[in-house]
Parts: C-alpha cells; sequence; structure tokens
C-alpha cells in the first residue's frame, strides 16, 4: 500500500528505511527533499520476472509522463526486495473520499463531491487512459481501472496509478490499436447518444422554462450515464475510444452554471 514516510536525501538517492531508492535525476531529489512521496513496496510473491525484466518495465514507466498518470519518481531493487517511489497525492484515492480509507476499519467518506468535482475527476481519469491506450507506442492497457487507482490532489486533480506493465501482451496492444483504428462506434454517433439536444431530451423550451442548475446538472448526469454504458459494451468493437469519450466528456464540465435562454421567439 502506499505510505507517507520520512525521508533522507544523500546525493541522488532516496534513504527510505533500510532501503536506497534510486532517483532520476538532481531535480527529482530537490522534489522529494521539499515534498512527502508515496513509497511502496511490492509483493514479490506475485511478481514472476527478474530484476532485469523489473528494470526493464521501471525504465519503460520512468518514460510515461501525462498529467494525469502518476510520476515514478525513484526505485530500489535488490534480490527479492523492489520498492517504488511515487509522487504522493495529498488527497488520497478517489476510493478513499467515496467509502472511506481502504483497508482502515470504520474510516468515513470523504466530503460530498459536488457534480463539476465529480466530473472533472471522470474527465482526468479518461485523459489519463487516452494517453495510455492512444499516445503511447506500443499501446498500454491498464486492466485494473477502479476508484482505489485513481489518485487525487489538490484541487480534486485525478491521476491513474498502479498499473502493471508486465501484463501487457503484444496481440493485446495490437487489437487496441486496430480498434482505435477503425472504430465501429463513430463520434458522431456517440454524440447522438449522449447529447440531450440530439435525443430530444433537451428542447429549447424547456431550457427556457427551467433554468435551474439541478435540471441542467440532472441531463448532464444521463449524459455522462450514457457515455458509462457505451464504455461497458461486452463487444470491444461497440466501445468508443478513449480519445472520443474525452471529447465527450469535456462539454459536462460546463454545468457549473445553467445555461444561457435561448432568444425569444417574435
Amino acid at each position: 500500500a502506499y505510505a507517507h514516510k520520512t525521508i533522507y536525501i544523500s546525493g541522488r538517492i532516496l534513504r527510505w528505511g533500510g532501503f536506497v531508492v534510486h532517483v532520476w535525476s538532481k531535480s527529482l531529489t530537490q522534489q522529494m527533499t521539499m515534498n512527502p512521496v508515496a513509497v511502496k513496496k511490492l509483493d514479490v510473491s506475485t511478481e514472476v520476472e527478474s530484476n532485469d525484466e523489473f528494470l526493464t518495465q521501471v525504465s519503460m514507466f520512468s518514460n510515461l509522463k501525462h498529467e494525469n498518470l502518476i510520476e515514478l519518481l525513484g526505485y530500489y531493487v535488490e534480490g527479492d526486495i523492489r520498492v517504488l517511489a511515487y509522487e504522493f497525492a495529498t488527497m488520497g484515492s478517489l476510493h478513499d473520499i467515496l467509502h472511506g480509507r481502504k483497508g482502515v476499519q470504520g474510516a468515513q467518506p470523504g466530503p460530498v463531491l459536488d457534480w463539476t468535482q465529480r466530473v472533472k475527476i471522470a474527465v482526468d481519469a479518461a485523459r489519463g487512459l487516452e494517453y495510455l491506450h492512444e499516445k503511447v507506442q506500443p499501446s498500454i492497457i491498464h486492466r485494473d481501472i477502479r476508484s482505489s487507482n485513481v489518485l487525487l490532489f489538490e484541487d480534486l486533480k485525478a491521476k491513474i496509478a498502479d498499473f502493471n506493465l508486465s501484463n501487457q501482451s503484444p496481440d493485446m496492444a495490437a487489437r487496441l490499436h486496430s480498434t482505435r483504428a477503425t472504430p465501429r462506434l463513430s463520434e458522431d454517433k456517440v454524440k447522438q447518444c449522449v447529447d440531450p439536444k440530439l435525443k430530444g431530451e433537451y428542447p429549447p423550451k424547456a431550457v427556457a422554462k427551467s433554468q435551474s442548475l439541478q435540471s441542467h446538472q440532472r441531463l448532464s448526469s444521463h449524459s455522462l450515464a450514457a457515455v458509462a454504458a457505451l464504455c461497458v459494451q461486452y463487444e470491444s468493437e461497440f466501445r468508443p475510444n478513449m480519445s472520443i469519450v474525452v471529447k465527450a466528456l469535456q462539454p459536462l464540465l460546463k454545468t457549473s452554471a445553467p445555461p444561457p435562454p435561448p432568444p425569444e421567439e417574435e
């Protein structure tokens, strides 16, 4: 599990307990000196790759840079001991806020998230997945997206964590790339499914009659639910790729205020 630990710096290495965690650069060393870090000791009983393979994965992970992806700051490996150091999620995980801190008996949920915060977290997570699926070559499939793997920072900025590079297979990446190249579920089709105006659920007269933020957010929640329903279709060719999902979700960030009324008919 992630843990907040006191750290000591010597040159370009991070001393954590009895471990010396190698970091990538002097700037990262300074960053880790001034800020708390999250240190994760891996369970080697579930890891089958050699240390060389593990270091290859660490090297690959260190090259993944995106604002919605947790950053790997350093590592330690010796024998059957493997430790990773990440940037520390100051707000915990999405699971912590929704259900209480995972693994802590009696933990209480955090403050209730308002609509804008919920959508922002969803968009951030979608952007992180879009990066892994479509911006990285070869594509990376997370395989374990859940609320405890969505970490939150100041202003509830969300970043994806805990994906295992050892679980990647060439045929899976090729299939993802093929689906992305020739999606059967087009962007226009997704818009028709999620846009209340296109579905006839959001006529101009309804906007004129009800300007409440609550009703506007209710319609937006229907759109968000429609995106989620498309993403869990059984056949992969009927699921939108993540770039389309991001485009479908981004307009929902504008729901912090009711839409302007349409011009009155003369």
